[in-house]
């Protein structure tokens, strides 16, 4: 698999909800007396270096470089909405940038479609009828946790997407048992072991809430990466269950572009939401 798509639908999704249990357990745990700390804090600065150095190459769409070579292979695309930014802001961009983009009669194109809702695979054939979709985003919107954001590839919608489904749910089952074996090999003794054993307990509990959830073809699909005409992206973003419709005509590879759709929640600043899955700051 190319690098830059394993970046972009299995490194920076894990990687963000790890650096966030991460985070939380170092607030929470202490110096552990044991060692687990230093483990956690050398995970810790080895994700941030390699998220570092992947951020430092993402700019905000920049326009491609062409060195007509016919492999344009400029600086990543970010599409779509960044923490931090105004929800309705970023609606009236993409709404705009449709419509210009349908007047300039402009081909066929890539955009990424934010739905208005957590959909199941089931409503994905007909909700993106008549446009080419590579890709889905989806996550289990457990709430107050910062569940896994994952990409599924996609050629055909309603055999690709339950069998990704399944497979995620696979992979979590065995990171709750990953977890629960962490958990087992601590001693117990003393106030901060017992932190950090509720840790791998809260994060055991999220993982197979997640496998649980994929197993059954959840209501977890929120967006998707798709190729059409202008006109039909300006029917694609008319339809119920769609909230917008980012066109992305400077999409050249898209193993070089990073997709980051909206989720149903944010309504007025994207951010993440709280880890309520955490243990509880004393």
């Amino acid at each position: 698999m190319n690098l830059l798509r394993t970046l972009d639908e299995t490194v920076l999704p894990r990687l963000a909800r790890g650096l966030g249990r991460i985070a939380g357990a170092l607030r929470r745990v202490g110096r552990d007396p044991l060692g687990a700390r230093p483990v956690l804090v050398g995970a810790a600065v080895l994700a941030l270096v390699a998220f570092g150095a992947t951020v430092a190459t993402v700019r905000a769409r920049p326009a491609p470089r062409d060195h007509n070579t016919g492999d344009n292979t400029g600086d990543v695309v970010r599409v779509g909405a960044s923490d931090g930014d105004q929800v309705p802001a970023y609606l009236a961009k993409s709404r705009s940038e449709l419509a210009a983009l349908a007047t300039a009669r402009a081909a066929e194109t890539h955009a990424l479609v934010s739905f208005g809702s957590y959909v199941e695979p089931a409503v994905l054939a007909g909700l993106l009828a008549d446009v080419t979709t590579v890709r889905v985003y989806a996550r289990v919107p457990l709430p107050d946790v910062q569940t896994e954001i994952v990409a599924f590839p996609v050629n055909t919608l309603a055999v690709d997407v339950p069998a990704a489904m399944k497979r995620t749910a696979d992979r979590k089952e065995r990171a709750a048992a990953k977890s629960d074996r962490s958990g087992a090999g601590l001693s117990g003794n003393g106030e901060r072991e017992t932190q950090l054993s509720t840790f791998y307990q809260a994060d055991a509990r999220v993982s197979r809430a997640e496998a649980a959830a994929y197993r059954r073809l959840c209501r977890c699909v929120y967006g998707a990466v798709v190729k059409a005409s202008p006109a039909t992206l300006r029917e694609l973003a008319a339809r119920d269950g769609v909230r917008v419709v980012d066109p992305a005509p400077e999409i050249r590879r898209l193993d070089r572009t990073v997709f980051l759709p909206l989720r149903p929640e944010q309504i007025s600043v994207v951010t993440p939401p709280s880890d309520g899955a955490l243990p509880p700051t004393r």
